[in-house]
């Protein structure tokens, strides 16, 4: 029987209708641009609007008020949750898609990209998707293949590209944040992780929030039905996040949890999942935003039968919580934790497009965005905060991850190595004995051993 597989150079990607700030782009910048000129927000909004009307039907305010009326349109900012994306696959440039509105069509799109990923698709076989391969075939995007053999992943964790994790035990398997055919990597497929493999691991998927680089939809759809999903509880759709567990249930996932924080943990095979929660990278540190509006988030404390470990993601402080409260919480119900794994950057204020393109600007109060330009606050935990937590845990190794993608047995960037030296530098100071493992992409590492076991 002949099989068909994504070409080695197709990436796959979903987008979702709601609020689009690269189609106001201009408009922002020029507000923002008029703001650091000293101009008061009534006239930087006029003048802006007057030269990119184009730009403006996203936003909503009155000419005779506009700094104390401006904002998204509401129906942006508290959007009705609906099922519906444009599937694009992409390759070298040429674009092959559908728009997707119904939950049958959403089931034979993700037959196909499952099929296709794993290399398991075949025109032999009966189904609403053998339109849509015999189309993708015609033009270069699957082409026919054998299945190639791949190697399994060992017990341990294993860094894979950016915010993605696996944890693997020997009966189960865990994957953190998946981005598989993905459009953020540059790499060859030959030359980055097997699909096949990955897929094959995901007996469970943790997702820690909806920015696009942790809640990759395309990926998310080539998983079995059977998987397990962990996701953040998300109470209303809104600018800032999208109820990721709606979203899965009406892609036909069968087994899709989103549990509060604290509560009781989660049984993946032998790996209980701990849900912990996300403070940080929200709009602002110093002060609450518009009403409602939160980037709800999880992070998650991972038990195996040989370790256990926190994963802070891209955690910080904000103006109630933080995150060096969360750990004295882990302190008391877990004791030491073997592992610590976190981003270490710095994630600021510096333009209105900071993190998320804009929608964190947009989140702002009209009294914010006039004094955004001068602002310069830090949402993420940074290597201070991370050697806070890591000696409040005791814990014994820190790793790094979700610095971007590379090669395999690389870093991710030059970058990489002077947080570690700065994390070093804090650890110090706390007198902290956590040992940080510089590992490259690919790394796996046995918190049990405390050591890195291969690239």
């Amino acid at each position: 029987m002949e099989r068909l597989a994504f070409a080695d150079d197709v990436r796959v990607q979903a987008l979702v209708p709601g609020f689009d700030p690269h189609r106001a782009q201009r408009f922002i910048l020029a507000i923002h641009q008029a703001l650091s000129q000293r101009i008061g927000l009534d006239r930087a909004i006029l003048d802006a609007a007057a030269r990119y009307p184009e730009e403006i039907h996203q936003f909503t305010f009155d000419p005779a008020c506009p700094a104390e009326t401006f904002g998204p349109r509401p129906d942006l900012l508290f959007p009705e949750h609906r099922a519906a994306a444009n599937i694009l696959c992409n390759r070298r440039g040429e674009l092959a898609g559908w728009s997707v509105t119904e939950k049958d069509a959403f089931a034979t799109i993700r037959a196909l990209l499952r099929g296709a990923a794993l290399g398991d698709g075949s025109l032999e076989q009966d189904g609403p998707w053998q339109p849509l391969a015999r189309q993708l075939l015609q033009r270069g995007f699957v082409r026919p293949t054998k299945r190639r053999p791949h190697q399994g992943f060992e017990p341990g964790i294993h860094r894979l590209q950016h915010a993605s994790l696996l944890v693997r035990t020997e009966r189960s398997s865990v994957i953190l944040d998946p981005h598989i055919h993905s459009t953020y990597s540059k790499l060859a497929v030959e030359d980055d992780f097997s699909a096949a493999a990955l897929l094959d691991a995901s007996d469970g998927v943790l997702i820690s929030h909806s920015h696009e680089d942790h809640w990759y939809l395309a990926s998310l759809m080539m998983m079995s039905s059977t998987t397990q999903f962990v996701v953040p509880h998300v109470p209303r759709t809104t600018l800032l996040s999208p109820d990721m567990g709606r979203w899965l249930a009406d892609l036909g996932f069968e087994h899709v949890r989103t549990p509060a924080w604290y509560s009781e943990p989660l049984a993946i095979g032998d790996i209980l999942v701990h849900t912990l929660p996300f403070y940080g990278e929200q709009p602002l540190v110093s002060e609450a935003w518009r009403p409602d509006l939160r980037s709800w988030g999880n992070t998650y404390l991972i038990e195996t039968p040989d370790f256990r470990m926190w994963v802070l993601i891209d955690s910080g402080n904000e103006p109630t919580h933080s995150m060096a409260e969360v750990a004295e919480y882990v302190r008391r119900r877990f004791g030491p934790v073997d592992l610590v794994a976190s981003n270490l950057r710095h994630f600021a204020t510096f333009s209105p497009f900071y993190i998320a393109g804009g929608h964190y600007w947009a989140a702002l109060t009209a009294e914010q965005i006039a004094t955004f330009p001068t602002r310069n606050e830090v949402v993420t935990l940074g290597p201070h905060g991370v050697a806070e937590i890591c000696q409040i845990v005791g814990a014994r190794h820190y790793i790094p991850y979700a610095h971007w993608w590379g090669r395999i047995g690389h870093p991710p960037e030059q970058e990489e190595r002077e947080l570690l030296a700065d994390l070093q530098i804090e650890l110090d100071r706390f007198g902290s004995a956590c040992k940080i493992h510089d590992w490259p992409i690919g790394g796996h590492f046995s918190p049990t051993l405390g050591k890195q076991l291969r690239t």
